[in-house]
Formats: C-alpha cells, structure tokens, sequence
C-alpha cells in the first residue's frame, strides 16, 4: 500500500504521570505514531521516551524508529535536511517537549519550509500549557498574545512589564508568558511591584499534574497575600486589564 508522505505535527504529555495511553492521545495518534518511518525531537532521549508510551505491531519496537533532531540549536541550513525522507516519499512526525510543536518551539520554521516546498503537513491536537493557562485564567481570550520568555535584566524586565500593561489598557489584550523553574519566585515578586493594583494576575502550576493550581487576583489583591509556593514549579503567567 502507497503511503502518502507528510510531515505530522504530534501532541506530546505535559507530564509523566499520565501513565494510560487513552488519556494521553486521539485514537488517531495511537495509530499513526508507530506507522511512523521516523521522528523529529527536541532530543533523543525525549524522542525515546516518547515513542515508549505506544504499542507497536509484532516485530517492530520504538527503537526501531530513526529520530532526528529539532531544537533551538539546529542550524538554518540543516532544517532542509530534516525534510528529506518526507521529499523520498516516507512519512515523519514532529513532536516537541513543550506540549504542541510550534508553539514556543522551532517547529513553525520547519512547518514554513515544508509548506514552501509544497509537502503536506498534518497537524493533531492535544494539551499546550500556553492555552491551557489563558483558559483557566478566567482573563479575555478575545485578543491575547504569547511573549514567550521576558527579559532576566531588571530594568528592562520592569520595561517590558509596563509595556505589557500599556497595551493591555490600551488594546484590551491579555498577555501570556512563561518563566524557568528557578526564577518564578523573582517574576511574581516583579509582577507584583511593577503592575498597577488595578491589573490582573493569573497564574498556573503544574499544568495537568496532581498538584496543579491556578490563581487569579488583581495586584492590589496579591499584594495583600503574595505567598505562593513557585519555586522550582511550572509557571505560566497571564496578565490582563
């Protein structure tokens, strides 16, 4: 049987504590993912583990599937390459760390190249803690923006922090950003001292883990109880008018 050659855009976990594959994936992912001729990963171990997670046909295993790889070190010159097996007629997909490829992830030029070169991209859906953490928010989804990480200098933090409000007041837009692990502590305690009391404040933890929370408040209202345990946790951060 032909196979049709395309680049697929593959939903990963957010966690590993979701040991059961239906609670992960679509029974089209479940499928499509060991019918793969190969995968393109932020890493191989990543790319590994990923593949782990499905059952494969009698004779084949995940270790079976080549994996290449994708991340923000990949050179403009080597993404051409990437392509190659989908050009010769075979089938790859791409997966990403953060949840959905493309989304604060290099995919998006991979995706640009392969539309230019006229193959056929398909793309499945599944958990991105970026939406995720607007939904929750509670705040405007009409008109909103990822800005991926701030600047870590504290002046141009604080700049990029008022800049944020301005448009939100002016625009009505909510903003989504994130933060490493070890530095939400200083981003909220900014937040909170750089922000009008007026603004809202949404932020979320440990997107699809047990531990999970998401807190919504102005800043007048977190700078009467700012304690909040975020150190070293997951955090997106949404602000809004």
């Amino acid at each position: 049987m032909q196979k049709n050659p395309r680049l697929i855009l593959l939903p990963n976990v957010l966690n590993d504590e979701q040991p059961r594959l239906e609670s992960c994936f679509t029974a089209d992912v479940i499928t499509l993912v060991p019918s793969l001729d190969g995968l393109i990963a932020e890493s191989e171990k990543g790319g590994r583990h990923y593949l782990k997670r499905f059952f494969f046909p009698e004779g084949k295993t995940f270790r079976d599937i080549p994996i290449t790889l994708l991340s923000e070190h990949t050179k403009e010159s080597e993404f051409l390459q990437l392509l190659a097996p989908i050009m010769k007629g075979e089938v790859w997909g791409l997966v990403s760390d953060a949840g959905l490829p493309c989304l604060a992830d290099p995919g998006a030029k991979l995706v640009l190249l392969a539309r230019q070169k006229g193959l056929e991209v398909e793309a499945h859906m599944g958990p991105s803690s970026i939406i995720l953490a607007l939904m929750l928010s509670g705040l405007g989804a009409q008109k909103f923006c990822f800005e991926g990480y701030l600047p870590k200098e504290s002046s141009e933090l604080t700049g990029a922090i008022k800049l944020l409000e301005q448009r939100a007041l002016k625009e009505g837009s909510t903003h989504i950003f994130i933060e490493t692990p070890y530095r939400g502590e200083q981003m909220l305690e900014k937040l909170i001292s750089t922000l009008q009391e007026k603004m809202k404040l949404s932020i979320s933890l440990d997107l699809t883990l047990p531990t999970q929370l998401v807190m919504t408040k102005t800043i007048k209202q977190w700078r009467k109880d700012p304690k909040l345990d975020i150190q070293k946790r997951l955090a997106v951060f949404v602000v809004g008018a």
